[in-house]
């Protein structure tokens, strides 16, 4: 199978010469779902800004679809397919559930457009499947700045689903998160699986353990393991970057 996403020999070398990323190398394919995990400082976020565009690769290649977009700007990747989703939720807290999902599909036509008609009976459509898929269609009319921090984060996922993106990046989006909306993630995940390429940077292991998902371990920006989440659980090497406190 082709990979959907493709990165080789990733370098990311900042003022004074630390290299946040050193020669990481990943294959996604399309539909996968792929978690990073990995200790603080590993390289996981920058993995993402140097895909999403938000940094440049100092070397080495990141292939989209065949085609190389590395030190491409964020909002041409935007247009591009590329979604990104950050730890803290960017949601727009003035305005209802629904009007931060319509920004968001205008987004993705382009600035001058979003200020044109209204969406289509299509677009309408998806919004409103999305507003179920991530559970938030009973708090359509309601303003985000009145949203649980567990529904913001479920509503700039819906912002990015809103898109169109074919390819998420999701940074932490489990963050601050009760268990119960912990679990409703991971199974809004697994349900992504197939119809998104879905790349998920998180730390933790029980949310990971529910994700039918490959794992791939950074750990002082290189890949250290690859393989299933009972494969790199039970790494030794693994298990040492972890100091044991993730798998007590």
């Amino acid at each position: 199978m082709e990979d959907f996403l493709r990165v080789e020999g990733l370098e990311v070398t900042y003022e004074g010469g630390f290299k946040a990323l050193d020669g990481v190398d990943l294959k996604v394919t399309k539909g996968e779902l792929r978690v990073l995990l990995g200790p603080n400082g590993a390289g996981k976020t920058t993995l993402l800004d140097a895909i999403s565009g938000r940094v440049r690769p100092s070397r080495g290649r990141i292939l989209f679809r065949g085609k190389e977009i590395g030190g491409t700007p964020e909002h041409v990747l935007a247009w591009k397919g590329v979604g990104r989703k950050f730890q803290n939720p960017g949601v727009l807290n003035g305005l209802t559930v629904l009007e931060n999902l319509v920004v968001a599909t205008r987004r993705r036509k382009g600035l001058l457009t979003s200020l044109g008609p209204g969406l289509s009976a299509e677009e309408w459509e998806v919004l409103e499947s999305t507003l179920g898929l991530v559970g938030l269609q009973d708090k359509r009319y309601v303003k985000a700045a009145a949203l649980s921090h567990g529904e913001r984060q479920r509503l700039e996922l819906a912002m990015v689903l809103s898109t169109g993106a074919e390819l998420l990046l999701l940074d932490e989006p489990t963050a601050g998160l009760t268990r119960s909306e912990t679990e409703a993630v991971a199974d809004l995940l697994n349900r992504l699986r197939g119809a998104k390429t879905v790349v998920v940077v998180e730390h933790d292991m029980n949310f990971v353990g529910k994700l039918a998902a490959s794992v791939t371990v950074l750990h002082l920006g290189k890949v250290l393991r690859e393989g299933t989440f009972e494969e790199v659980r039970q790494d030794p090497e693994v298990r040492a970057v972890y100091l044991g406190r993730a798998y007590a």
